[in-house]
């Protein structure tokens, strides 16, 4: 029972699940009120619309190395540079990196979620508009399989749902080993 000039408001609390919206998704709610002798039912009705849109940002990666040039047997690192330019923040982002069969790793930081074979494998759970991750890996060329001059070659790659400009979301970087002279 509502008296003359009474009002009741009711909240509503509502979570969409994410994960099973692809795209652009409006919801709208629609309230009904209804009374006996209600002498304007006109106006007993409303809605509210939510607009649910995916996240969007443009992450980036750039791969650099310790070294141009290097001996067989030296030791060299590089750096995979995962950047975020948004606007919103990206999540569950994939790096792959794909080395070539000449190059051995020895470390890894932070450590990869997984190895399989010549690929690599980190994820970044998040990465807010202006961060950047760098991922730091120990290399040299495996001297059993090289003869020199020669170049080594690896690529890193991201991957994330939303990205909206894909077109830097790989870089190589390359290591020439040079005889001693």
């Amino acid at each position: 029972t509502l008296v003359v000039n009474e009002t009741r408001n009711f909240s509503i609390v509502a979570n969409a699940d994410t994960s099973k919206i692809s795209g652009h998704l409006r919801l709208v709610n629609r309230v009904f009120a209804e009374a006996e002798s209600d002498p304007h039912p006109t106006n007993n009705e409303d809605i509210a619309i939510v607009d649910i849109v995916p996240r969007s940002y443009d992450l980036s990666v750039t791969k650099t190395t310790s070294r141009d040039s290097i001996f067989k047997e030296q030791n060299y690192s590089y750096e995979i540079i995962v950047a975020n330019a948004g606007p919103d923040t990206a999540s569950n982002i994939i790096v792959k990196d794909v080395k070539s069969t000449n190059i051995i790793t020895f470390s890894h930081d932070p450590a990869p979620i997984k190895i399989d074979g010549d690929t690599t494998f980190w994820r970044i759970d998040s990465l807010a508009m202006g961060e950047r991750s760098i991922l730091t890996v120990g290399a040299m060329a495996d001297t059993s399989k090289i003869a020199v001059p020669t170049e080594l070659i690896n690529i890193a790659s991201i991957e994330a749902e939303n990205d909206r400009e894909p077109t830097n979301n790989e870089d190589n970087a390359i290591v020439r080993v040079v005889p001693r002279r």
